[in-house]
């Protein structure tokens, strides 16, 4: 069969060999393998680092089997700013375009964000008698009124998002599916639709690939890291991920200085990423020995950093929606330990499987207590990184996660009707 995904803002492997491969482009590899021909519809900005792919609407074969298809759009430089609503809208009505001039595919799997494509998706299926599946992954529009600081600023939000909302409840409320990566995000969506539970709604999570082997080039980028000052011999507590609004620089920062107050040299803390957040941490870094901060790191960069860590960090703001994050199956892929600051499907996750623990968010002596204690208890450590690899091993491997993705939308494109 041909299967669209239709996903924007992922690492792209097509173009840069060195990103990570993350969900959409492990499904396609899943579904590639067993026959089926993929077309990936993808924006040409590069999200993270905020630059253009092409100029132009480009297709390009990544694997035998997997083509991807860059719709243009404008460059933006924030991630909330109204040029990337612009680019959303922009990409959107192209995708139409382009859409209807084409044969349509067997089945359509769309992230959600974005609401606009969600619901051009959406609509296009019912109007082709394709079933469509909307995977849920960030709360849109919810997630930009929950920062908001005031009830006045609330109600502005929620004025300026309307259109948002409104395309988000008609692609899920017209979709023949509904996945999403946890509990709360699949009942948030179920709402939005009006609906309970239908045989094609489930949860999948977020699935990674398992460390590679050691061999001479992790060694090779190992030695790059300890160059950047990151030290093996120390306990590293590691943060990874993008600088986005709902996560905590500055936590990590004065957790760190707190450490450092209290001459805790046998502790590390250890940044990797970038984000909106990079220029203040450059600046508030500066006098503290024990936090090191080695920028956007490559696929294999991430890989030896989850190899030297102790546990894993996540810090996140109060008001962030994130419900689980990738940053939990993104550190179990490295058998750590989490401390966490999201309540929630996260924090009962996380202590339901005993692989971490959690703190109060934007509390930075908790989380520097926290870290003296999984610094100090090897016994702790140890038990719950063996629980990280049993939670990963069942859940979180891209090489059971996808193959059972697949088949859920193999078993939805056989059905012999569309609409439920």
């Amino acid at each position: 069969m041909i299967v669209w995904l239709v996903t924007v803002a992922e690492t792209m492997p097509a173009i840069e060999i060195s990103d990570r491969k993350m969900r959409t482009a492990l499904l396609g590899e899943a579904l590639s393998g067993r026959g089926h021909g993929i077309v990936w519809w993808n924006s040409t900005i590069n999200h993270r680092h905020k630059r253009k792919y092409f100029d132009r609407d480009t297709d390009i074969e990544w694997k035998p089997g997997i083509v991807v298809r860059f719709i243009d759009g404008p460059l933006y430089h924030r991630n909330i700013s109204p040029m990337r609503y612009l680019n959303h809208l922009i990409v959107a009505y192209r995708f139409l375009k382009r859409i209807r001039r084409i044969a349509p595919p067997d089945i359509i799997y769309c992230s959600l964000p974005t609401p606009e494509l969600a619901a051009v998706a959406a609509w296009y299926g019912r109007k082709v008698g394709r079933p469509v599946v909307i995977d849920v992954r960030d709360l849109w529009p919810d997630e930009f009124t929950a920062r908001a600081s005031s009830r006045a600023m609330r109600r502005i939000l929620s004025v300026a998002t309307a259109p948002m909302l409104w395309a988000t409840k008609f692609a899920l409320r017209n979709s023949d599916g509904i996945t999403a990566i946890s509990p709360s995000y699949l009942a948030w969506a179920q709402s939005k639709a009006r609906r309970g539970t239908r045989p094609y709604d489930r949860i999948f999570y977020l699935g990674y690939p398992k460390l590679g082997p050691v061999d001479a080039e992790s060694r090779e980028v190992r030695q790059g890291l300890i160059d950047l000052g990151v030290t093996p011999e120390r306990r590293i507590f590691l943060f990874v991920g993008t600088f986005t609004q709902g996560i905590d620089v500055e936590v990590l920062v004065s957790a760190a200085r707190i450490l450092a107050g209290k001459c805790r040299d046998d502790i590390q803390v250890v940044i990797a990423g970038e984000g909106e957040r990079k220029d203040w941490l450059l600046e508030h870094k500066r006098g503290l020995a024990n936090l090191i901060y080695v920028g956007w790191q490559s696929r294999e960069g991430i890989e030896e950093l989850l190899r030297l860590a102790w546990v894993g960090l996540g810090a996140y703001r109060s008001h962030s929606n994130v419900s689980l994050g990738n940053k939990i199956f993104e550190y179990a892929s490295g058998t750590l330990p989490i401390i966490i600051s999201l309540e929630g499907d996260a924090r009962q996750l996380i202590e339901t499987n005993d692989m971490g623990c959690h703190v109060p968010a934007e509390d930075a002596l908790s989380l520097a207590d926290a870290i003296e204690r999984y610094a100090d208890d090897i016994a702790l450590r140890t038990r719950q990184s063996e629980n990280a690899a049993r939670f990963f091993a069942a859940h979180c491997d891209a090489e059971v996660i996808y193959p059972e993705l697949a088949n859920f939308l193999e078993r939805l494109a056989a059905r012999p009707s569309v609409g439920s």
